[in-house]
């Protein structure tokens, strides 16, 4: 199931922050989901790599890597090196 408005409310501030500020992208995702730490959060498919918040979690967590969805058919080192340190990093379950 998920907490939906957690993650809606994670996607919205680091949406925000990140158009509005110079802060790199693990500030502006530490700012976003602190307040929601240890928690079942649900991101309604924002956190794929073609949209803004997953791009942001790209440029925090693998920095100068180029991806390619054509070669991660299964999505699978999204998962292992964008989604899990993300997951990891705030608690979520």
């Amino acid at each position: 199931m998920g907490n939906h408005a957690a993650g809606r409310a994670m996607v919205q501030v680091a949406t925000e922050l990140r158009s509005k500020t110079a802060l790199s992208p693990l500030e502006v995702l530490d700012i976003a989901c602190e307040p929601f730490r240890n928690t079942d959060a649900e991101f309604d498919g924002a956190c794929e790599p073609d949209t803004p918040f997953g791009r942001l979690l790209f440029a925090a967590f693998q920095p100068g890597v180029r991806y390619d969805p054509k070669t991660d058919e299964d999505g699978e080192w999204w998962w292992e090196n964008v989604r899990e340190p993300f997951r990891k990093r705030y608690d979520l379950w």
